[in-house]
């Protein structure tokens, strides 16, 4: 059985293909990748799981938005804001089939995506911050949700 894994999950993959041996690894990236896949769970407004086919192998992966910081559960109007966008997401976007271009990988081992939705090839980076439900992000201190500039 041929398993697919990164350098980081390597172990763990390795630990659920039957009968692994070191040949039947092969390490990859999808960093640069645009794949087809299908989005299977919404973690919170910043993250996600896809399905997709690597080279005909089903994979999952966790991702989040490139360039967004979506709201979180901290505070009283940032935690109605995130049920919101929660709430969008879990009803516009999940169970979706959407393009993703894997941009990266942040410190923890997701990858960081921009999600266009099919067949609309509308970016849902870009929707979310015109719903006010994220703000642009480039790295560095992340804002405040007072300091989000809402209209």
């Amino acid at each position: 059985m041929k398993c697919f894994t990164t350098s980081i999950f390597k172990n763990t993959i390795k630990k659920l293909c039957t009968r692994p041996r070191n040949h039947d690894f092969v390490e990859f990236t999808l960093k640069g990748q645009t794949l087809e896949c299908l989005v299977t769970e919404i973690i919170n407004c910043n993250t996600f799981i896809v399905t997709c086919s690597f080279h005909g192998v089903p994979i999952w992966v966790t991702c989040k938005f490139d360039g967004i910081c979506g709201a979180s559960k901290v505070g009283t109007d940032e935690l109605q804001k995130y049920k919101e966008c929660m709430s969008y997401l879990n009803t516009s976007v999940r169970d979706t089939k959407v393009s993703i271009n894997f941009t990266g990988m942040d410190n923890f081992g997701k990858y960081i995506a921009l999600v266009k939705i099919l067949p609309e090839n509308k970016l849902l980076n870009d929707l979310l911050i015109d719903k006010n439900y994220a703000y642009s992000y480039q790295g560095g201190k992340k804002l405040l949700f007072h300091q989000w500039n809402l209209p």
